[in-house]
């Protein structure tokens, strides 16, 4: 077998081109595959209505960090973000405003890859360890929304769950298997309030009672010294 040393520069430099240039392919592989579903989703969004302000919207450049994240739409219709406040992306279909960020990166990138998918805004609430109003992707369920916020606490009961889904309020259970409860997609707007364990009088009442008592009688005792 001949060693890769006994070729000449020009062959060497040949099989380094085709190296590089295939890890590069097989990196942009990688990232495509992890996005997979976010551009599928992106894709399907590109009918909805485009977007305004207030809405949040996540951006993915292939190898720029600094410029991927979640995002808001700001009331002169560009996004919050230093780079793409001159980027006008509310009141077009999502392609187009996709296209124009696409357009304004190829002046500093070569060929950049981008996704832009617009993001719904649900709260979730009651016994989950990080309540909050949280951007979520439109592929979201219910039982991935209770995972953002960190899950439930040890009180939180996830056969009780509730959702406030405008006028209508449904009660889920995610605790059987065989339920199509977990897996139901969010909404924009959507409400979860994860449910809490049956109180218990020792912990909940007795405790904090006897508490308030002893409080009591020390303000008693300071005002009589």
């Amino acid at each position: 077998m001949r060693s890769l040393t006994n070729r000449s520069p020009a062959v060497v430099e040949t099989h380094g081109g085709w190296l590089r240039r295939g890890i590069r392919l097989s990196l942009v592989g990688v990232w495509l595959a992890g996005t997979t579903v976010m551009a599928q989703t992106s894709a399907i969004a590109d009918s909805a209505p485009g977007l305004s302000p207030g809405d949040p919207v996540r951006v993915k450049v292939w190898r720029e960090p600094e410029l991927s994240g979640d995002f808001v739409v700001t009331p002169e219709g560009t996004l919050d973000h230093p780079r793409f406040d001159t980027v006008q992306v509310a009141g077009v279909p999502l392609q187009v405003a996709r296209a124009r960020l696409r357009a304004f990166l190829s002046k500093e990138y070569t060929d950049p890859l981008i996704i832009l998918e617009p993001m719904l805004r649900v709260a979730v609430q009651g016994e989950v360890r990080q309540p909050s109003l949280y951007p979520m992707s439109r592929s979201t369920t219910v039982g991935q929304a209770i995972a953002i916020a960190g899950g439930p606490t040890d009180r939180g009961k996830l056969n009780e769950v509730r959702l406030v889904r405008g006028k209508e309020q449904l009660r889920l259970d995610l605790t059987k298997p065989s339920a199509s409860d977990a897996s139901m997609l969010v909404r924009s707007g959507d409400q979860l309030y994860v449910g809490r364990r049956g109180a218990s009088f020792f912990r909940d009442v007795l405790t904090p009672f006897a508490s308030l008592t002893a409080a009591f009688v020390g303000v008693i005792v300071a005002i009589r010294q």
